[in-house]
């Protein structure tokens, strides 16, 4: 077990724990007078063998990918930040040192003042810089497939960091298994976060623009998206009158981020900074062919369980209001308890 004033590898020292949940923690250290952040995959508690490997798997691919980027929006590992240690009693334990971010996440942030919207301005500026941040990783055919408030750090200097990479697949092995009709990675839900087609194993590039959009309708309302009804014809989210200070081009942007189909996203990060950067512009989605839902079709699916709600088309949505609990008790019964613990286990298998 690691405790504070232990040194491992010769060089880091534990200072305390910082953050963490079942399956890892994260503790801050000291490196010769420099912090750093120590994340510990603790492997004791994974009794199924697929999953303990899968889980490994997903640890060292956040720890070579994060080693092969040098930006900004980004953490930098350290070289050889990589290792395993033991005490001598039980499984070795997986650990990656990376830089120490400064500053708090961004859902710490609208707590701290007290859920207060953004500005349209300085959803503007962030926009940007999370989409650069973003090109980056799509450009070298990864996906994040995790950004959520608490995802992203806001540093002193107002610089934006895209943290916690363990969910990252590279996105040409999401094509080919979405182009083959099979799915064999680890499907990662965000409720509120994830989109429809990643909801059932078959992330696009897309899927981190929904994502993003969803994390801006938080900022600029002050409420989580799961808070918000949708439209029963079209499935769009019905934010806007939350967010009335909002400048109708940001609101249509927004609105083309979290669009259900990804085919109405934009194609890629080029596209949105063209607009943000008044290059190019984009038309309101009920305008841009949105399709309408066959007559009958339900969108309620609470954080419990998922739910296919279009036939040839990927689509899922989550629902958390406490008014609509009776109205999906019949939808939740119909879910296995396989695949309920299915999607509860793949969601464990981080912990950032």
């Amino acid at each position: 077990m690691i405790r504070p004033g232990m040194l491992l590898q010769g060089r880091y020292r534990i200072i305390c724990q910082i953050g963490g949940g079942g399956f890892g923690k994260v503790f801050e250290v000291d490196d010769g007078g420099t912090p750093k952040v120590l994340k510990v995959l603790s492997l004791e508690r994974f009794y199924n063998p697929t999953i303990k490997q899968k889980a490994i798997a997903l640890f060292q691919r956040e720890a070579e990918l994060l080693g092969r980027f040098k930006h900004p929006g980004i953490p930098r590992v350290e070289l050889n930040g990589y290792f395993t240690w033991s005490d001598g009693n039980g499984e070795p334990l997986h650990c990656l040192v990376m830089e120490k971010i400064p500053g708090s996440n961004l859902q710490q942030w609208l707590q701290d003042r007290g859920n207060q919207p953004l500005t349209t301005e300085q959803a503007h500026a962030w926009l940007i810089q999370l989409i650069e941040i973003l090109n980056e990783l799509h450009q070298h055919q990864y996906l994040h497939r995790d950004i959520k408030l608490s995802n992203i750090m806001l540093k002193p200097d107002g610089q934006l960091v895209l943290i916690d990479f363990g969910a990252v697949r590279e996105i040409t092995n999401s094509y080919l298994e979405k182009q083959q009709g099979k799915h064999t990675g680890t499907v990662l839900v965000s409720p509120g976060f994830t989109p429809p087609e990643q909801a059932e194993g078959h992330a696009v590039p897309q899927s981190d623009f929904f994502a993003l959009g969803r994390t801006f309708v938080s900022l600029l309302t002050g409420k989580s998206p799961l808070d918000f009804p949708r439209s029963s014809e079209t499935g769009e989210l019905i934010w806007r009158d939350q967010a009335t200070h909002v400048s109708l081009e940001l609101a249509n942007l927004i609105d083309r981020l979290i669009a259900p189909f990804s085919g109405q996203r934009p194609q890629n990060c080029q596209e949105i900074l063209n607009y943000l950067k008044g290059n190019q512009q984009i038309e309101p989605l009920s305008q841009g062919g949105a399709d309408t839902l066959p007559p009958g079709t339900d969108f309620g699916v609470n954080t419990l369980g998922l739910n296919s709600f279009l036939k040839n088309t990927v689509s899922l949505v989550f629902k958390s209001d406490k008014k609509n609990v009776d109205r999906q008790k019949k939808t939740q019964d119909k879910l296995s308890k396989k695949r309920r613990f299915q999607f509860w286990m793949a969601g464990l298998l981080l912990f950032g």
